[in-house]
């Protein structure tokens, strides 16, 4: 059986409320933070939204992992069951990229240079209204 996550492995309201729900969820147990009767979703679907949020970190070996930056910057991974070990094995499954979750990154300056008011209208910009919309195709 495959590793299936859950909206509360992030803690983000967009991921819990809108993207996750319009994944065609199962319904059970969470692979990873263990949290019961709960949507559960391949990781993988969720390649797309976080792809978006990973491109605004270019590599950087004084930086930190994509996992702190996802929790310092977006509160993601906030639930108590998600330590390090368990963000990176679930980021790592989303992006298939194991070796992606080992290196460090810091914002690229383009988005670094604004400060934190373009870092809250960029979340709210990727997490919730980009996320109403379908797709193109």
């Amino acid at each position: 059986m495959s590793t299936l996550c859950c909206p509360e492995c992030f803690g983000d309201r967009g991921l819990r409320n809108s993207i996750i729900p319009s994944l065609d969820p199962d319904y059970g147990k969470c692979s990873f933070c263990g949290s019961s009767n709960v949507d559960l979703i391949e990781p993988r679907k969720l390649a797309d939204v976080f792809e978006m949020l990973i491109g605004i970190y270019e590599q950087d070996e004084t930086g930190k992992s994509l996992v702190e930056w996802m929790r310092d910057d977006w509160r993601i991974f906030s639930h108590e069951s998600m330590d390090n070990a368990h963000a990176k094995e679930l980021l790592g499954e989303i992006l298939d990229d194991g070796e992606i979750v080992r290196k460090k990154f810091s914002p690229s300056e383009t988005y670094q240079s604004e400060g934190l008011a373009r870092w809250e209208t960029l979340r709210d910009e990727l997490m919730y209204h980009n996320m109403d919309e379908p797709p193109e195709t």
